[in-house]
């Protein structure tokens, strides 16, 4: 598996979107909650996570 890689990330009203490139295919993945206290970096894999989810469907 290549390693996903985010193209696109927004942090707004306490939600994450983005899009990521997932085995050379880019996923849009639709906004979601996160906790406000959130690094970055958390914020990152909850998106990488979602991504490949989405991708396996």
């Amino acid at each position: 598996m290549i390693e996903p890689k985010i193209t696109m990330m927004s942090y707004r009203d306490g939600k994450v979107l983005g899009r990521v490139v997932v085995n050379g295919h880019e996923i849009a993945v639709q906004p979601f909650e996160v906790a406000s206290d959130a690094s970055a970096s958390e914020k990152e894999n909850k998106l990488i996570e979602r991504a490949i989810r989405s991708s396996e469907l």
